[in-house]
């Protein structure tokens, strides 16, 4: 009993930690947005390669692509399948217990040439490696249909349960505000930070940068509750370990 009681409060403390560490990267990333000024596109083509450059406008795409589940025309999208299993297995107690996984399917992301447009004129920008903070068009469950077969074998092996199949899509539309933060490549494109760049941020956002930066801080608020709460966790636990 000891050891358990050791064992979840070590992982409670590690969990605060985790916490505490994306914290920190979200406020890094707040200080960022706010040391670097909006550039206009029509200037990023005289920055030097490696500049960390901010830009704000429209986002303009030639020839768009057609998302993968919902047929929708956009800039970019991210498609995914996630298989959700759910299991019943005798306990030790001779209960049933209910086990649960998520497994991987299908993922396909894929973005199309596209700039920024703002008043000044356009710079090309590369998606490719970006943290994209897009619209979720997709999200939707859907029973797995399973051939007798694979029922047979499943109560052959001692399982039984369902399995679902989780559909999500989150796409960036075309002709829509967005909110750009990387780095000027070689091409004068902006793009992501090169491996060896003291940069490390490439996001490109409908929200606006007030909208970003809100919602980061929340996070931050969250985060050290959460940490908060895990310490808290972590020396009740260790503390009934030490008495027991």
């Amino acid at each position: 009993m000891v050891w358990v009681l050791g064992i979840l409060a070590a992982l409670a403390l590690a969990g605060a930690g985790g916490c505490l560490w994306y914290r920190q990267r979200l406020g890094q990333e707040i200080a960022v947005m706010a040391a670097i000024e909006t550039s206009k596109a029509s200037e990023v083509a005289r920055l030097a390669p490696g500049t960390a450059v901010e830009v704000k406008g429209t986002l303009r795409c030639a020839s768009p692509l057609v998302a993968e589940f919902s047929q929708t025309r956009c800039a970019y999208h991210k498609s995914e399948i996630q298989r959700e299993v759910v299991e019943y297995r005798r306990g030790s107690d001779g209960k049933d217990e209910r086990h649960t996984r998520t497994e991987p399917v299908h993922s396909n992301t894929r973005h199309a040439r596209c700039t920024v447009e703002d008043t000044s004129g356009a710079v090309a920008l590369n998606l490719e490696g970006a943290d994209v903070e897009g619209e979720q068009v997709v999200n939707r469950r859907e029973a797995e249909q399973r051939g007798v077969a694979a029922v047979l074998v499943n109560v052959a092996l001692g399982g039984g349960g369902s399995a679902t199949l989780i559909y999500t899509e989150t796409i960036l539309a075309h002709d829509i505000p967005i909110y750009v933060l990387g780095e000027v490549l070689a091409d004068r494109s902006i793009g992501r930070p090169a491996a060896n760049s003291r940069n490390r941020v490439f996001v490109v956002s409908r929200k606006s940068e007030e909208e970003r930066s809100k919602h980061l801080r929340s996070t931050m608020t969250w985060l050290l509750v959460g940490a908060v709460a895990l310490i808290a966790v972590a020396a009740v636990l260790g503390y009934f370990a030490i008495r027991a």
